[in-house]
């Protein structure tokens, strides 16, 4: 991938966790709900449940999907049936000990309603259009035959592009403006060169543009990735990796369709914002983008400079991803000052929303605060969210029979697990005599070895390697070893960060144990050969052989227990609750449930 592909990600709620385009693929590979159309007569009776077919369907596939023992065929789905009553009985008894979802519990099925009809609008408003037809994907095809060799030159405006495009059009040489001018730091010192591009690394508009270069040409500027981009088409050839046509169909579908998605996708959002009036007040929105910079000054940008077993440490991902706000972020007085409106129920963006918005999907790399379009991305976020959710009612998505199915799903569903993290689990808990029976009776499972922990560092060269052992000696920190010596060998890592790894026992690592264990306390290895790279390690800890106390040991074994004695309580309860439940299966109706999904298992 080399920066083309369009960022489908938009920050979002939990609830949809992405705007209109971060969906785009999923719907791909999964249009429509199924049983759509369909007359759906009632297959199975529990009690007074009438279960009918698009409801087993959907529960027998997902079975299918998840528990290798059952296939697609009649003899899986009679087996199938004792097992959902088993299930129905569990929810029955749900229902009837939590007859009203409130709280978490309803917040959670509310979720899953804007989910489905956001999804349900956008394959409406534009998805299904995006659907290819056989002649685009047969010259997909053929275009998937050729790769390209392409040099590039990234720059930052539009009409620096332009400048540039006329230079090389009189003559200019690509391979040497390209390291006086271009923004990628990955090409620019090779004359721009990319190497060969495959069909499949690029998406949407730039692709067509590219693949319709002969050897020589310079395309016009092209934008994406947030840059302006030039490229030159050097030579092509033959793709020989290249399958059948029935073979790559779906690959290519998807690529068309996410290019046309995305474009359609815009379009709506556009048209939904100027339908609802959207509208910001920008002096707010500089007061907020001001406010933000200044509360958001300590969060590092560049997660760059972190090694990547940094980035794993509880402290660096706090300070990348945690919350900065050491202090109430808005003052009382400004929490209503209003940054944006639009004409629909709750339509105004408050500083809270906004702030909620950043924290509800921390990113890596924060933004800099540095212009306002900081603030209206999370702003658009917001209010996209909200207005899909309020035209997909407006359509009356929420009550389409196949959504309304969907959601009696999905609350069975939590109101079950609820019922048995609340009720079932807390009953079947072990009293505290029992725990410490069991911890007297099983000692042995509470002794551990002797543990380490180590600091490490990877390298590719063998002579860099042998330098590096010294310079821990000396005391000297992984990262500070990482950075004296990384212009030698970019690919120098520090898998544990200076923190050093979790505590490890003999056995973890068998290319590393034998000479690792073998150390003292602070003791440094010798180069050690591992997949073709070079690892020096240092003992930062060592943790003695020990018997884990029963104050300690005594949560986990309660956690372990909890759940084979819930799964066997459950059971007694269903199997108590069962005559109370008589089953009938309407023969005629189960021979027409179908065993496949449409989208297939």
């Amino acid at each position: 991938m080399f920066g083309l592909r369009p960022q489908m990600r938009a920050r979002s709620r939990w609830r949809l966790r992405g705007a209109a385009l971060g969906a785009v693929l999923v719907l791909v590979v999964a249009p429509g709900c199924q049983g759509q159309g369909r007359s759906e007569s009632v297959v199975l009776t529990v009690g007074s449940r009438e279960i009918r077919s698009d409801e087993l369907e959907r529960a027998f596939w997902n079975e299918c999907k998840s528990n290798k023992s059952f296939f697609p065929d009649s003899s899986s789905l009679r087996r199938f049936i004792p097992v959902y009553v088993d299930k129905v009985i569990w929810e029955e008894l749900a229902r009837q000990a939590m007859p009203v979802l409130e709280g978490t519990t309803k917040d959670m099925v509310d979720g899953t309603e804007e989910s489905l009809i956001v999804e349900a609008l956008r394959r409406e408003a534009y998805l299904d259009a995006a659907e290819p037809s056989a002649a685009e994907l047969k010259k997909s095809y053929e275009e998937l035959g050729r790769e390209l060799h392409l040099r590039r030159i990234a720059v930052a405006e539009r009409s620096e592009a332009e400048e540039l495009l006329l230079v090389l059009r009189q003559g200019g040489a690509f391979a040497k403006i390209a390291p006086q001018k271009s923004l990628d730091v990955n090409s620019r010192d090779s004359g721009g060169d990319i190497g060969w591009v495959p069909y499949y690394r690029v998406d949407g508009d730039p692709r067509d543009r590219l693949w319709a270069l002969k050897p020589g040409e310079i395309s016009e500027p092209i934008a994406t990735g947030g840059q302006w981009h030039i490229f030159q088409l050097v030579e092509e050839r033959p793709n020989v990796g290249r399958g059948t046509l029935e073979a790559e169909t779906p690959q290519l579908r998807m690529g068309l369709m996410a290019g046309r998605a995305a474009a359609g996708g815009t379009r709506f959002l556009d048209e939904l914002l100027l339908k609802y009036e959207f509208k910001t007040d920008p002096a707010e929105v500089a007061w907020l983008t001001a406010l933000l910079r200044e509360k958001t000054a300590s969060v590092p940008r560049d997660i760059g400079a972190f090694d990547p077993g940094e980035l794993e440490t509880p402290e660096v991902k706090e300070q990348i991803s945690g919350n900065p706000f050491k202090t109430r972020p808005v003052a009382l007085a400004d929490t209503g000052r209003v940054l944006a409106t639009w004409n629909a129920p709750g339509g105004r963006v408050v500083p809270y929303l906004v702030i909620d918005q950043l924290l509800t999907d921390a990113p890596l790399a924060w933004p800099t605060f540095e212009k306002s379009d900081d603030v209206m991305n999370l702003i658009r976020a917001i209010v996209i969210e909200r207005l899909e959710i309020a035209e997909a009612r407006a359509r009356k998505i929420d009550q389409r029979p196949e959504i309304r199915a969907q959601i009696a799903d999905k609350e069975r569903e939590v109101r079950a697990r609820f019922f048995f993290r609340t009720k079932i689990r807390p009953e079947a808990a072990l009293a505290d005599s029992q725990v410490r029976s069991y911890y007297d009776a099983h000692l042995a499972e509470f002794h551990q070895g002797e543990r380490r922990r180590f600091v490490a560092i990877s390298a590719a060269d063998i002579d860099l390697a042998r330098e590096i052992p010294a310079l821990l000696r000396e005391g000297l920190k992984v990262s500070e070893v990482r950075t004296r010596l990384l212009g030698r060998d970019p690919t120098l890592t520090t898998a544990s960060g200076d923190r050093g790894t979790d505590p490890m026992t003999y056995g973890q690592s068998p290319l590393l144990d034998g000479v690792l264990f073998a150390l003292p306390q602070d003791g440094v290895s010798e180069p050690i050969a591992v997949a073709g790279r070079w690892t020096v390690a240092k003992v930062v800890e060592i943790l003695p052989e020990r018997t884990i106390p029963f104050e300690e040991a005594a949560g986990g074994i309660r956690a372990r227990s909890a759940k084979a004695r819930a799964d066997s309580l459950l059971k007694v309860k269903v199997d108590e609750a069962r005559p109370g439940y008589p089953v009938r299966v309407h023969e005629e109706a189960l021979q027409r449930v179908r065993l496949r999904s449409p989208a297939g298992l």
